[in-house]
């Protein structure tokens, strides 16, 4: 078609997802392909030279590039729906749907009052059809314009996507900074840049990552061709276009063992791979990307450099591989596992060479000192890169990062203030078989086995005990991905596959075969870190994503090959069936691909973007913006303003206050905590506790008592409650703790009521009870200690040693120290008779039994409200008991004129929150019903007299995002 037209309209296909955009200005990098075929289309370009080329190239490598372009192309294909947001059209259609059954339900409910309930919905049926039928093209068009709507929700005003999820607008800003200042950072501080957004007011360093001089780099490059393109629509194309070029290395790496087939297997599977999918769509603009990219590409030159027969290659491929690792430190602090694997790979290899040698009495010198070669010219080129980039003690740091590794998920810190990474979903323990689920399920872990194992057996030529090793490498891997084999522990179980590994290793040791160990010991030593790795958190198995994916297409390609070996006069047909026979294993991935693709969609919406430009537009730029800290990259970025906390440091004292701030029901508090916070960050509470270091134990337990206490009185009186305590400088602290601070706006975002069990947790932490799980578990003199420092009683104290004693693991240990108090339910409506408000609740507020305890219907007696229920029933296996009537023991009743808490029972397992004014209830945990949060979000700041709404959003999903202006005096 391009040689026979030359016209827009010739291409328009191409124009097609990026024409008709509402929004002025702006585009999407397929512009620049556009660009390109009109250019060709025109003869504008001379591509005469690519076309001499191809004509030189014959079929068997355009079967090799046609087994890194497919994968490549299907990498890219999959990652790019994000950009046009597919998954609209199946919202949009069910919108349109459900609105029209609502239609004809209500006309017919109108229409036959008493037409019974299944008669009733067998008419809406039949009419809904008979409507669709008779109305197809304008329901077309109501969805297509329905789903254009919501895509424009989901864009720029360039018309754009958003960038995705969290963590890609803190390197946005960073790319934004440095386009404006020539650095990353909002100012340069010392000479160097600094960060005055984060943990607000004292700001940080920059990070040092090289990620947002790529995103500057591919704005620049696409800005050539597009000039209306956004730093964010360039920076939205980055992991789409790193994670395809995976493909490449993932390719040549398998390509060398087991020939094209298993090249082909491993980059498809590298690139459509859903746990490394996921986190690297297009407009998932974070460093995962460099996870696999990085790994792949060290790993293929150092392979190419270990099989290198002339040492001018060796030593330049080690060199390169070296140089690239030590790139790799530039962009993720876990850069160093690599580095222990090689060098564990070196090593192991040189053993295996002397080992190999005294048992045939015949040592390969050269095979040694080649070894030897490579491992100083590998490993100096990674100290000197990343010496440069950094200084040797970095590198000295990173290589032993692993011995920090394990301690990531302990519930205390040692300086008492809680871990948030216990609550990142990523970073949490997963089992074996949940690693199986994530990597694809049992027969593609049963390749990856069995790819591991087979790397060590030859192709050809076997030998009879080569028979048994295949057998037995089957029966392990089969063994190994039952639910008995994955229950065993990851030590265990790396014991377990290391068996059949050491008996192909022995046979390799004793006897003369062609089997490349290097490879073999690579793809082992890879395999075995990154599944240990994988068991420590969910987030983990992005890295075993590269090695699992070779270890699948070394089996392949090493099953293919040895068919062919047993049939070398197999037709050409059969060969092509066999191929695509073993390429039917790619069918499922591929699926999956689709389905994770089809649902990536930005959690930044209009209602987000609007709000947080209002601030940016409206706000004195020394605000400060205090929320949770997922959104706090959003916040620093769209709204330019400073935030308390982030992503960057949620794992600090923040944590707790601002849930403290945000759980607390008196609002004096409330404002105190904000005041500190925004006066000195967590800084006050430093220099207390250096000023109350007397040498005594449980200084931060008797420093957060004093801090509590201050928070609540003025100056003066905070000043003579200091000198009370014995703090010989109480200006030091209160200049961090009672300034007069700059505007402080709050932020309640609908994403918090989900989030609430998470930050009431930190909020509520309990130190006295963190430093006796920290210090006085199993403790001879517990019972003694806790009497002298908290006062205990006794008895008191020895129930606590009773039940410190009995925690066994930190996630108890945490649950001990503090609850996780949430919300059980929205806003539920209710009918009111005689002064008596009937909800329907069916919301379920515990566990017993192996079953769920489920409120039913709640009772609200206004003029008596001791009187109020509680139907309670018993739900296992789908089927309801043991109902019964239970009192409310914590109930609010919000009034026309005030907030009330009228029954105050801490000990009960649930509290009721009724809003008067609109006949409705909220179920939550007793923590909960008159918090700070639900003051605001809830029931909307109306009796909040320190809290002023700026404005409020709602997104076209429902969410609520409601910001306030916190007036001190």
């Amino acid at each position: 078609w391009i040689e026979h037209s030359a016209s827009d309209d010739a291409i328009g296909i191409i124009h097609l997802p990026i024409q008709e955009r509402p929004r002025d200005g702006g585009s999407n990098p397929p512009r620049v392909i556009y660009w390109w075929l009109k250019k060709v289309a025109k003869e504008e370009l001379d591509i005469s030279v690519f076309t001499n080329l191809i004509k030189k190239i014959d079929a068997k490598t355009w079967l090799t590039i046609l087994a890194i372009l497919v994968p490549l192309f299907l990498a890219f294909f999959f990652r790019a729906y994000p950009a046009y947001l597919p998954i609209t059209d199946h919202w949009a259609e069910q919108t349109v749907q459900n609105n029209l059954q609502s239609q004809i339900s209500a006309q017919i409910n109108a229409r036959y009052p008493n037409l019974p309930p299944q008669n009733r919905q067998a008419l809406i049926e039949q009419e809904y059809q008979k409507f669709v039928e008779q109305n197809k093209a304008q329901l077309d068009a109501q969805i297509k314009g329905t789903s254009e709507a919501f895509k424009q929700k989901l864009k720029n005003d360039h018309g754009e996507t958003y960038l995705l999820a969290i963590d890609p607008y803190f390197y946005y800003q960073y790319a934004e900074n440095y386009l404006q200042h020539g650095h990353y950072g909002t100012t340069l501080k010392d000479g160097k840049p600094w960060d005055s957004t984060r943990l607000a007011p004292l700001g940080s360093k920059v990070d040092a990552s090289w990620h947002p001089l790529v995103l500057v780099a591919f704005y620049k490059v696409l800005s050539v061709f597009d000039r209306g393109i956004s730093l964010m629509g360039a920076a939205f194309w980055v992991p789409a276009v790193l994670a395809a070029l995976c493909v490449i290395p993932a390719f040549l790496i398998v390509r060398r063992k087991t020939g094209n087939l298993g090249g082909f297997v491993a980059a498809m599977l590298v690139g459509i791979h859903t746990a490394f999918l996921s986190r690297t769509p297009a407009g998932f603009a974070d460093t995962d990307a460099y996870n696999v990219l990085f790994p792949l590409f060290v790993c293929w030159l150092f392979l190419e450099a270990f099989e290198s027969k002339e040492r001018k290659h060796k030593l330049l491929l080690s060199l390169a591989s070296g140089i690239t690792l030590g790139l790799y430190s530039k962009f993720w602090m876990g850069w160093w596992y690599i580095f222990d694997i090689l060098v564990v790979v070196i090593v192991g290899y040189m053993i295996y060479v002397l080992v190999r040698g005294l048992l045939q009495k015949s040592i390969d010198k050269q095979a040694f000192a080649n070894a030897g070669i490579l491992a100083v010219m590998f490993v100096l080129s990674v100290i000197v890169t990343v010496s440069l980039l950094f200084n040797f003690s970095q590198f000295l740091n990173s290589v032993f990062g692993a011995i920090s590794f394990t301690g990531i998920n302990n519930a205390v810190k040692q300086d008492l203030w809680p871990n948030v990474f216990t609550t990142v979903a990523e970073l949490n323990d997963i089992s074996l078989a949940q690693v199986m689920v994530q990597m694809g399920g049992r027969l593609l872990f049963i390749l990856a086995l069995f790819g591991v194992i087979a790397s060590l057996i030859p192709l050809k030529k076997w030998k009879k005990h080569d028979k048994w090793l295949v057998g037995g490498s089957l029966v392990a891997a089969v063994f190994l991905t039952s639910a008995f084999g994955l229950s065993f522990n990851p030590f265990i179980y790396v014991v377990l596959l290391a068996i059949p590994t050491g008996v192909a290793t022995f046979f390799l040791l004793t006897e003369k075969h062609s089997v490349d160990i290097k490879y073999a010991l690579l793809i082992l030593v890879w395999f075995v870190v990154a599944l240990y790795a994988t068991t420590k958190g969910v987030r983990f198995t992005l890295v075993l994503v590269p090695v699992f994916s070779i270890a699948v297409g070394t089996a392949i390609g090493w099953i293919y090959q040895v068919i062919c070996a047993r049939v070398p006069k197999m037709s050409k047909w059969s060969n092509i069936l066999l191929i695509i026979f073993l390429c039917l294993i790619l069918v499922a991935p591929i699926r999956a691909a689709h389905g994770v693709a089809l649902n990536e969609v930005p959690s930044m919406n209009d209602a987000w973007y609007d709000t947080l430009v209002n601030i940016d537009q409206t706000q004195p730029k020394e605000a400060i913006i205090t929320s949770w800290w997922d959104f706090g990259h959003w916040f620093k970025a769209i709204a330019k303003r400073p935030v308390t906390f982030d992503g960057g440091s949620q794992n600090t004292p923040m944590a707790h206050w601002v849930g403290k701030l945000l759980l607390t029901s008196n609002e004096a508090e409330a404002i105190g905590i904000q005041r500190m916070l925004n006066c000195g960050s967590y800084t006050g509470f430093d220099v207390l506790l250096e000023q109350m270091d007397d040498g005594m134990p449980a200084l931060t337990v008797r420093a957060k008592k004093l801090m509590d206490k201050i928070l609540l009185l003025d100056e003066e009186q905070a000043r003579a409650a200091l000198i009370a305590a014995g703090i010989s400088n109480p200006d030091a602290v209160l200049e961090k703790t009672h300034c007069e601070p700059p505007t402080s706006l709050l932020i309640t975002s609908e994403d918090m009521v989900g989030k609430a069990g998470v930050w009431g947790h930190f909020g509520s932490w309990d130190f006295e009870r963190a430093y006796i799980v920290s210090n006085l578990a199993k403790k001879p003199t517990a019972v003694a200690e806790m009497e002298n420092l908290f006062g205990y009683n006794t008895s008191y104290a020895q129930s606590i040693a009773n039940e410190v004693a009995s925690l066994t693991t930190e996630s108890q240990k945490n649950t001990w120290v503090s609850g996780w108090p949430g919300y059980m339910s929205g806003w539920l409506s209710c009918t009111l008779k005689n002064e008596v408000y009937k909800c329907p609740v069916n919301v379920v507020v515990g566990r017993q039994a192996g079953g769920q305890i489920v409120m039913h219907s709640v009772s609200i007696n206004l003029s008596s409200p001791q009187n109020s229920s509680a139907r309670i029933v018993l739900v296992a296996n789908g089927r309801q008991s043991g109902s019964q009537e239970i009192p409310i023991t914590n109930l609010a009743v919000a009034g026309e004129e005030k907030l009330e808490h009228v029954l105050n029972d801490e000990s009960s397992g649930f509290a009721i929150l009724l809003d008067v004014n609109q006949s409705r209830i909220l179920v939550t945990a007793p923590e909960q019903v008159m918090s700070l949060f639900t003051q605001l979000f809830f029931l909307e700041g109306r009796y909040n007299e320190h809290y002023e709404l700026l404005s409020a959003q709602r997104s076209f999903t429902g969410q609520n995002i409601l910001v306030w202006k916190t007036k001190y005096e």
